[in-house]
């Protein structure tokens, strides 16, 4: 959430395109971007579960928020950030897969598993009980950690026609890693948010109540009869609140 004030748990990311703001950890369902739940990053005294307090902030952060999901047999796709050796092992405890984009400098991974250089279109994979971490070369290096695939591949066809071998984990990771930005995406065509506000709770309010307009719009979409538009429903609901909380207006006058 983009915010230039003085804040102490403001986070600069470079590789954002708010750059300076406050920072959400959010779990989204990967198919329509409903966000199930999400935390607010307040610097170190940031409350996750104080049962996964002895883990590190990405381990801990992703079991708080999956924690009333687990030992459901639900599988959870995670981005570099949080992928790790500790946290897949921490699921598979609890009946949860996962998989994921995954740091080569990772602690716990296998001692070679980023040093030797390799060929465009090489495997090279890694197996412990039912995790796996594989690097692959496409046209930078790709580093990935499952508990659900092994190192097989499927033959896909680029745009320019040609027929190249992609592991199948890379072909699922693509298919689902989206839920978070397509949230995110959602939310910035019909901003509730002012970008010069200054009060930097009225912003969070108007953040989160961005996230509900779209969960309420997700929800709706799912089980309606006829395909709406987001602006329509967002009208909708304005004008559906506006008849039912506004107040007669009333007149006064002046004395002489």
């Amino acid at each position: 959430m983009a915010y230039k004030g003085r804040l102490s748990w403001i986070q600069y990311i470079a590789s954002k395109r708010a750059r300076f703001g406050v920072k959400s950890y959010l779990l989204c369902e990967s198919c329509t971007g409903y966000i199930w739940n999400t935390v607010l990053y307040t610097g170190k005294g940031t409350k996750f579960n104080p049962k996964y307090s002895s883990y590190g902030l990405a381990t801990s952060s992703v079991l708080s928020l999956i924690e009333p999901l687990l030992n459901q047999g639900y599988c959870i796709t995670t981005d570099n950030f949080y992928t790790s050796p500790e946290l897949y092992e921490v699921l598979l405890q609890n009946r949860t897969d996962a998989y994921g984009t995954v740091r080569a400098n990772r602690r716990n991974l296998p001692s070679m598993f980023g040093k030797n250089k390799l060929k465009s279109g090489e495997l090279v994979a890694w197996q412990k009980g039912k995790m796996i971490a594989l690097r692959w070369q496409d046209k930078k290096d790709v580093c990935l950690m499952s508990t659900i695939h092994n190192a097989s591949t499927v033959m896909v066809q680029t745009k320019g026609g040609k027929n190249i071998q992609k592991p199948q984990v890379v072909m699922d990771y693509n298919k689902t890693m989206g839920g978070v930005d397509r949230a995110d995406q959602a939310m910035t065509f019909y901003p509730a948010m002012r970008k010069q506000q200054r009060k930097y709770y009225k912003k969070i309010f108007r953040h989160l109540l961005e996230q509900c307009l779209w969960n309420a719009y997700v929800l709706f979409h799912k089980h309606s009869e006829k395909p709406v538009i987001h602006a329509d429903f967002i009208w909708k609901l304005a004008e559906c609140i506006f008849l039912k909380y506004q107040t007669p207006s009333v007149s006064v006058g002046r004395s002489g």
